[in-house]
């Protein structure tokens, strides 16, 4: 049995997803199963899978939800390695992304280890080198408490522990699409600690061009998960949910006034 699962979302992104396999079997970390869950039947993403030809790969088939917290979850519940870790389509990994963060979660398994990011294009320019400025994000990365004030990690950087992740799972709320991943992650740090590796391992692709419109709902969809994890928790946590609140409906504004 292989030590690591990957387990990477699509739904009809051909291109993107022949991209996001080639970026993960070019691994220098070999040792790992491939689960890929496509919301919905289609004969390209088949195809595209098909080509490949690796027994390390299998592909689950989803009805159509139009959720990716569901797709993940039928990753995570095929998953039988010992750690998980996500990709999704559009995105890709660089060579030693797995490599790096098993050599430290293989020390502490409560970890949840994520990773600095870049952000590329549609035709895989490199926008910006590394999405966090290095000194915010060794701000961010001192304590799991400033996850709070702004969800500064990247789902497809991220390596935990399997067994963590089935017991937390993605929530499939349809209001919440598009911002389960914060929650999930705001819901491991209850009780484990995060591991930020300070080097981009991800290309974080961006190629929407309503990009305004879809940060003003994922701001409004974060306040909402913040309201409701912050209810019967800690003064402290309540205090900096209320903070991040505060930051997020500021950033609203900003967007409206434009």
């Amino acid at each position: 049995m292989n030590l690591i699962t990957v387990v990477v979302t699509t739904y009809n992104r051909d291109h993107y997803l022949e991209k996001c396999i080639k970026s993960i079997l070019n691994q220098t970390y070999k040792k790992f199963d491939l689960i890929i869950v496509s919301d919905g039947y289609f004969d390209s993403t088949q195809n595209i899978v098909n080509q490949f030809n690796d027994e390390r790969i299998k592909l689950i088939f989803n009805e159509h939800t139009g959720l990716p917290s569901k797709s993940r979850n039928i990753g995570i519940l095929n998953a039988k390695s010992k750690f998980i870790a996500f990709c999704d389509d559009d995105d890709i990994w660089y060579q030693e992304k797995l490599e790096l963060q098993l050599s430290i979660i293989i020390q502490n398994e409560n970890l949840l280890i994520h990773t600095s990011a870049n952000i590329i294009s549609k035709d895989d320019l490199l926008i910006q080198k590394s999405i966090y400025r290095n000194l915010i994000k060794k701000f961010y990365s001192l304590t799991k408490y400033n996850l709070w004030l702004t969800n500064y990690i990247t789902l497809s950087s991220i390596i935990l522990k399997t067994e963590l992740a089935k017991k937390i799972s993605f929530d499939e709320a349809v209001k919440l699409a598009g911002s389960e991943d914060y929650k999930f992650l705001l819901e491991f740090t209850r009780n484990n600690k995060l591991f930020y590796i300070n080097k981009p391992l991800v290309g974080y692709r961006i190629h929407n061009n309503n990009i305004s419109a879809n940060r003003l709902k994922g701001y409004e969809r974060s306040i909402e998960i913040l309201r409701d994890l912050s209810i019967n928790r800690s003064f402290l946590i309540k205090f900096i949910a209320i903070l991040g609140i505060f930051l997020y409906q500021m950033r609203i504004y900003l967007i409206k006034i434009k």
